[in-house]
């Protein structure tokens, strides 16, 4: 009789164990589970902040660009300004030294957008026909003024190169899973126009 209840105390007491290691192994699992998801917040949110950080410093390079820089008496520059006649030839400049700019930005997508002065209308340059010949600009719409209709402004697109491929039938394929854009007020001077000064909108994007 008093072997039967030993017997039974020690199988109460084997099941107690079981059920504390259960509950152990239990909550083992759940924190594992939760470190793997703060740890994978944190690499992601870290990422973000050099990607943000990696912004920035790309628009302050671009910002100081001798290449796009306006100057007064031909040696001083002025800040936040770009010179519209420069913009219209840093493509060529950049097509020409792909590997030098892609160093300095690697994978990224650099433009700026002319707010003002606005255009009524969209008019194309008179060498162009029919969108043979390549313009120094693309041509976009969109509600500055918020009166209702749309304004067209000149895109110049600085530098583009966004991480992507292309799949087997030619298509391209997006490579990036982060974008960070830093939009930064510019002036434009224009010395060919009787209003010479206006002002834009540089965009930074960057990826990865």
């Amino acid at each position: 009789m008093r072997g039967a209840t030993l017997l039974k105390r020690a199988q109460a007491r084997m099941m107690e164990t079981i059920v504390i290691l259960f509950i152990f192994f239990i909550l083992i699992a759940f924190s594992a589970v939760f470190y793997v998801q703060y740890q994978k917040g944190a690499t992601q949110e870290r990422e973000l902040e050099i990607l943000s950080s990696r912004a920035m410093d790309d628009t302050l390079l671009v910002l100081f660009m001798p290449e796009l820089t306006c100057t007064r008496k031909e040696t001083e520059a002025e800040d936040n300004c770009f010179d519209v006649l420069k913009l219209n030839h840093i493509k060529t400049v950049i097509e020409d030294n792909k590997q030098y700019y892609f160093q300095l930005f690697g994978f990224a997508k650099i433009y700026v957008d002319q707010i003002y002065p606005i255009v009524t209308e969209i008019v194309e340059p008179e060498d162009v026909i029919d969108g043979e010949v390549d313009t120094p600009y693309v041509w976009d719409k969109e509600d500055f003024d918020g009166d209702g209709i749309d304004d067209s402004y000149k895109r110049w697109i600085i530098y583009d190169q966004e991480k992507k491929h292309l799949d087997e039938e030619g298509n391209e394929i997006i490579d990036w899973t982060n974008k960070e854009s830093t939009p930064f007020i510019v002036s434009l001077k224009d010395e060919t126009q009787k209003q010479q000064y206006g002002y834009g909108v540089l965009t930074v994007e960057v990826f990865s």
